[in-house]
């Protein structure tokens, strides 16, 4: 993968919604057009500037934040995620997509 400081991020116009069970349930369409989100795990990380959630394939680097994507493509975001970010049930978040489409980016909507 590009290094993430020259990727140029795409507004998808969709969003997600952070369920009471701490996970997002990202839109079919978008599911189905990732060939990364089709895998049985992801790594969620911390953006370039902590005030973004990474959706990316794993790495050697971001084992302890590998996630499982279950088969109708909701995803559990780390705890201390959550707790930097204040992210609480019902906030919405704003779906970008790397432009090389290898992972995609959630900020919170204010």
């Amino acid at each position: 993968m590009e290094n993430a400081h020259h990727l140029t991020l795409i507004n998808t116009h969709l969003t997600c919604t952070f369920s009471r069970h701490q996970t997002v349930r990202l839109p079919y369409e978008l599911r189905k057009k990732l060939p990364f989100l089709q895998r049985e795990s992801v790594s969620v990380i911390f953006g370039d500037n902590q005030h973004e959630i990474k959706i990316v394939c794993p790495g050697p680097e971001s084992y302890h934040n590998e996630m499982s994507v279950n088969k109708n493509g909701t995803i559990r975001i780390p705890s201390e995620i959550k707790k930097f970010m204040s992210i609480k049930e019902g906030d919405v978040l704003s779906i970008f997509l790397f432009h090389n489409h290898e992972g995609l980016v959630l900020y919170k909507c204010q």
